[in-house]
């Protein structure tokens, strides 16, 4: 029986790390030469052919020698499962890798990796990857697919960013900006801000604005994050692929984004569920239209949709199979901002 001061406990550890589960490095692997090429991060592309073999491993980062169960899943469904490292996408006899082939090209995929200490897990990562299979196809120009806001802290992507995002520096950690795209071995990338002169020159990825060391993202000033009177400006980037260094060679198209930073607190979001404890089902009631997601303690999602801010909106817990436990409900709003209830099921 779940009782209200396990219900307090969850409350007041809530700003702790709702999941405290350690990280998963995802690598790019050379099938070829079986060698590491690059630490794969969210949006990444990835390029393949029938004479360049790749693969994808994972590497449990707080501690690799507790996991003896690395699972894999390719769109949410079961790929593949690994009982001896190295953990590998498609396995490997001996450290010989097997290469990993979508079944169709260019495709995007999420990757996702689990690590596992028997039935515990520990952690897991997924990440959303282009694939593309080079055969036949002579070399192209570079050329850039997104630009990324990256956590400079973490060193973990944040989101795509897209013309009209808006980045709220009070409430984010440091940042970094990343190109991503089809930037050969010996390419660079130029970055640009307000149409102003070449900002920085990239000659090696992950390719970000403000630089990184071995993939540690340096912080860069976006604007002063204690100056809420200064409001808001737009921000345009521009970032060009070349095909040799320093900017020499082929040059690809500029990908211009343009973005408003703002220093101004966020407005108040007011969410509540009843009745809470719930049994059958609970209510959700806000004040704005938000993705909704209810979660438990490991993480698993039962339940994903739009709540509609014209009317109350139930979840029927019993007719999703929920267990009774200790959840979650996070609400996801337009400006990525997020705002999280605990809820109990008895």
């Amino acid at each position: 029986m779940i009782t209200k001061k396990m219900y307090l406990i969850v409350f007041l550890l809530m700003n702790v790390s709702l999941l405290s589960l350690g990280q998963v490095r995802l690598i790019l692997v050379n099938a070829d030469t079986d060698t590491d090429v690059r630490d794969l991060h969210n949006f990444d592309t990835i390029y393949y052919s029938n004479t360049s073999h790749i693969t994808i491993r994972a590497e449990y980062v707080p501690n690799p020698g507790a996991v003896n169960n690395m699972k894999f899943l390719i769109q949410n469904l079961p790929f593949s499962s690994e009982i001896v490292p190295p953990y590998s996408l498609s396995g490997d006899r001996n450290g010989d890798f097997l290469p990993y082939t979508p079944n169709s090209s260019p495709l995007t995929q999420s990757v996702k990796a689990r690590a596992f200490n028997g039935a515990t897990l520990l952690g897991e990562t997924t990440l959303s990857i282009h694939f593309v299979d080079t055969t036949g196809i002579p070399p192209s120009v570079p050329s850039i697919s997104a630009l990324v806001l990256v956590d400079a802290d973490t060193d973990q992507d944040i989101t795509e960013l897209n013309n009209g995002d808006v980045i709220r520096l009070n409430l984010l950690p440091e940042l970094n900006i990343r190109a991503v795209g089809n930037i050969p071995s010996g390419g660079s990338v130029t970055f640009r801000l307000q149409n102003l002169p070449v900002h920085r020159i990239e000659n090696k990825a992950p390719y970000a604005l403000y630089g990184d060391n071995n993939g540690d993202f340096a912080p860069g000033d976006l604007g002063p994050r204690d100056s809420p009177s200064i409001g808001s400006y737009e921000l345009s980037i521009t970032a060009t692929p070349y095909s040799g260094t320093n900017a020499s060679g082929v040059s690809g198209v500029p990908v211009t984004v343009n973005v408003i930073v703002t220093f101004g607190p966020r407005p108040l979001r007011v969410a509540s569920a009843f009745p809470n404890p719930a049994t059958g089902s609970v209510n959700i009631s806000i004040e704005e239209q938000a993705e909704v997601e209810v979660y438990d303690l490991t993480g698993k999602i039962y339940y994903r949709g739009i709540t509609d801010n014209t009317q109350e909106n139930t979840i029927n817990l019993d007719q999703l199979k929920v267990p009774n436990g200790i959840y979650f409900i996070k609400f996801i709003f337009a400006d990525n901002s997020h705002k999280v209830l605990p809820l109990l099921k008895n």
